[in-house]
């Protein structure tokens, strides 16, 4: 069953209200009304709109400091906001502030319903895809190993580059901008580690997964030689990469088993949810899982620390009440290690007050969500803070 979108109309005419409010609740819109800035802000406290249309022009507050308020709230980052404007010279001032759209007066049902329509669906997902399938291969064989490697990206529907050589790697993922990078335990002209080390000082590379793996050419391989013994005179070269913030060594490249290996690092992120509670847990999974995410849970504080430090996600959702440790102790272990600190997270609880969001955000919450979720506005937070990394 599809959600039913919650539109909250701010506007001081109720003559404008009662109009424009009967058309979106006819739509199938569930609507709320508010007469000014301040009774706005009361009710995007209690209901979390999936979407606000405001006026400009109201007493006791204007248009664009109730914009201003609600963005101060930890639901309020997100919410795509409407405003209605009579005088266009008045378009480039909250273009600055950065509004989702306008609707320009006199107001007709079909601009008001296309708007409505284009910022509930948020931006266009054309591109989401292709940014994090975009893979750059780094290894020195391109015929015997690489060129296989692109192949069976491509039928992952990945975009990808390759380059042969450790001192091209910078020069290369700056121009194609990779969301994954594959490199060679063992480069020759340039050693990987100190690849992986120049990249992860790099802003746009500092969280991308950088994964490792190694390849034996026939023209390499001592007679007598089996894989273990190859294996482990590999292991110095991988460690290296690892201490210099490779994500994860993926083994000995073998083509049956490449896509297995790699095929999580190319979803749209990993995320873990801690939480004890099964119900959210399942409607957070299904709801990630449906926008491309994979998903792992944990039901107490321990076991997600274990698990974070072992899947290294791109998103944790920690709730607080939790039996044993609560989520601000979880929060103190996951920033205080050093595999586990930058992993942004997400405080989920139903304890909504300001002293616990300061706490969090001391602690170094991302950001911070009130239960029951509005799963709408769940996913849009998840989708900009990864986006931001």
């Amino acid at each position: 069953m599809t959600e039913t979108k919650k539109i909250l109309l701010v506007d001081s005419r109720k003559d404008f209200r009662d109009l424009w409010g009967g058309v979106l609740t006819a739509e199938g819109y569930q609507v709320f009304l508010a007469r000014d800035g301040e009774d706005g802000v009361k009710k995007a406290d209690e209901i979390v709109p999936d979407l606000i249309i405001s006026d400009v022009l109201m007493p006791k507050m204007s248009g664009n400091d109730f914009y201003k308020e609600v963005r101060k709230r930890y639901y309020g980052k997100d919410i795509p906001f409407l405003v209605v404007l009579e005088r266009p010279k008045m378009k480039d001032y909250f273009d600055t502030i950065g509004v989702t759209n306008f609707i320009q007066e006199p107001v007709t049902k079909e601009a008001l319903l296309s708007k409505v329509q284009s910022a509930l669906a948020g931006p266009g997902p054309e591109m989401q895809p292709e940014r994090n399938r975009r893979v750059l291969v780094v290894g020195r064989y391109e015929k015997e190993c690489v060129q296989e490697m692109i192949s069976q990206l491509k039928e992952e529907g990945c975009h990808t580059d390759f380059v042969v050589s450790g001192e091209q790697v910078v020069s290369k993922a700056i121009m194609f901008l990779p969301r994954i990078i594959l490199i060679e335990s063992r480069m020759p002209d340039m050693s990987s580690n100190a690849v992986v080390r120049i990249l992860r000082q790099m802003p746009q590379f500092k969280k991308i997964p950088i994964l490792i793996y190694s390849f034996y050419h026939k023209s390499e391989l001592k007679i007598g030689e089996d894989e273990n013994t190859r294996e482990a005179n590999m292991q110095y070269f991988v460690q290296e990469c690892l201490e210099a913030g490779a994500t994860k060594y993926l083994g000995p490249y073998i083509q049956g088993a490449f896509k297995d290996k790699v095929k999580r690092y190319l979803t749209e992120g990993v995320i873990l949810i801690i939480d004890d509670d099964e119900g959210i847990v399942h409607l957070l999974k299904k709801s990630l899982e449906g926008k491309g995410y994979a998903v792992f849970a944990a039901s107490d504080a321990n076991s997600g620390f274990e698990l974070a430090k072992n899947i290294n996600p791109s998103l944790i959702v920690l709730d607080v009440v939790m039996p044993k440790k609560d989520g601000f102790e979880a929060l103190k272990d996951l920033k205080t290690t050093p595999s586990t600190k930058d992993i942004p997270v997400v405080m989920l609880t139903v304890q909504g007050g300001d002293g616990d969001i300061q706490k969090g955000l001391k602690l170094g919450v991302e950001d911070y969500l009130v239960k029951p979720v509005n799963t709408s506005l769940f996913l849009k937070r998840v989708q900009t803070i990864l986006k931001a990394r």
